[in-house]
């Protein structure tokens, strides 16, 4: 449907007097049957020196949902239960086998990789504890991660990304270059990207990979590879530093002439002052913006501002919106749990911070809205602004196989911890 939504941060800031003496917006209607004892939801959050904010932050935005100012007094009461499990498979197994068997929690929600998601199923459906996997979703769902337990909520990075390489090649040209990192490659959201290319009737001419040690880029590679393969676009996957170097390096060897789409970790507040004027126009396809001009958003946006007095990230926005889902699920159900409260999870759906998002009960995964935004000079200074909501890409269903049959690069840890 594509429809236009064009704003930018600073207008959105304008908005956010309005919003804030109606922040309690958001939250559902509740079931007059409430349970005695509270719903006890363990949180698995991920340890990592390279991002270490993102853990803290899904935390604060399910915190800010379930204790935050304008929660209504009469909601369901919900308990949370932190859980470190760092970024590897075995830790997280550990970290879930230490709250079921010690029967804490009646549900678990956290940022978990697929590797990881196989390792705790047995547990989970011998426990029959449901999950709820609020990850990046670089990787997309592949059978042996399958369960009546495991429900996921993510920003489905790897669908954006199969969407973005078929709108660049739309709007610019069918050939494309593909950088990533070394930490950002070996994800489904790679080959995703190569996906939406050909979908939309064009050719990768190259994946380059700047790296072949973490941290180790040949910029100069790359800069040979551009004017060998003269791309009408180059898609950037970078989420580290040298992303920004790499931008204002292409920005000067083409001169402007090859427009860049990015993958929206590249359009953090961090990245962009590290490109500078270099990062003008540069576009993209996100789950969301701080900039989102909707209504539910304002009113996140300005209610965890003055509770954490920061600013929100998606990962903040994602544990705020899984907080919600899962309040609306437990008014569904009565309050009850077991057979009913999966049954209610199954099918939830809400009007949150990206708009509106549904949990598909054959694949118990969430669909939400798609926006492409590109990077503009707003006031003086370079901000990402939203242009539209965006229709997946046609094709996309037929792609998984292919997905799931191509190769990875061995990572076991979840996009985008090391």
């Amino acid at each position: 449907m594509n429809k236009k939504l064009t704003t930018s941060r600073r207008n959105f800031l304008k908005g956010l007097a309005a919003t804030a003496a109606a922040a309690v917006g958001g939250a559902p209607s509740l079931a007059a049957v409430r349970p005695t004892t509270p719903l006890r939801v363990g949180l698995l959050l991920p340890g990592s020196s390279r991002f270490p904010q993102l853990g803290e932050q899904l935390l604060a935005g399910f915190r800010l949902y379930l204790e935050g100012p304008g929660r209504p007094a009469g909601a369901h009461r919900i308990e949370w239960i932190r859980q470190d499990i760092g970024v590897t498979p075995g830790r997280a197994l550990q970290g879930v086998r230490r709250l079921l068997e010690s029967r804490q929690v009646d549900l678990l929600a956290g940022a978990l990789s697929s590797a990881a998601v196989v390792e705790i199923k047995a547990s989970l459906e011998e426990a029959r504890t449901p999950l709820i996997v609020t990850n990046f979703g670089a990787n997309t769902v592949r059978p042996e991660e399958e369960s009546p337990f495991v429900f996921h909520n993510t920003l489905n990075h790897w669908r954006r990304s199969f969407t973005a390489g078929a709108w660049a090649t739309r709007e610019f040209g069918a050939r494309a270059l593909v950088v990533a990192s070394l930490l950002d490659s070996g994800f489904d959201h790679l080959y995703a990207v190569e996906a939406g290319v050909k979908a939309a009737g064009g050719e990768v001419a190259a994946i380059l990979v700047t790296d072949r040690m973490p941290g180790e880029h040949d910029l100069v590679g790359v800069l040979a590879a551009l004017e060998e393969t003269r791309p009408n676009f180059i898609y950037l996957l970078h989420s580290d530093p040298v992303a920004a170097l790499l931008v204002r390096r292409l920005a000067e060897r083409s001169a402007g002439r090859v427009p860049l789409v990015a993958a929206d970790m590249m359009m953090s507040d961090s990245l962009l002052a590290m490109q500078g004027a270099a990062a003008q126009g540069v576009a993209g396809v996100a789950a969301w913006s701080i900039g989102l001009p909707l209504a539910e958003n304002h009113s996140f946006v300005a209610r965890y501002r003055r509770w954490t007095r920061q600013e929100p990230d998606s990962f903040a926005m994602l544990g705020y919106e899984t907080a919600q889902l899962l309040e609306q699920a437990l008014t569904v159900a009565g309050g009850a749990r077991g057979g009913t409260l999966l049954a209610a999870l199954g099918r939830a759906e809400v009007t949150g911070p990206r708009g509106r998002v549904q949990m598909q009960p054959l694949t118990r995964r969430t669909v939400a809205p798609n926006y492409l935004q590109q990077v503009q000079l707003v006031g003086g200074s370079l901000e990402p602004v939203v242009l539209r909501e965006m229709d997946t890409a046609p094709g996309v269903a037929g792609v998984l196989s292919s997905l799931h049959a191509a190769p990875r690069s061995g990572w076991l840890h979840d996009y985008p911890f090391p």
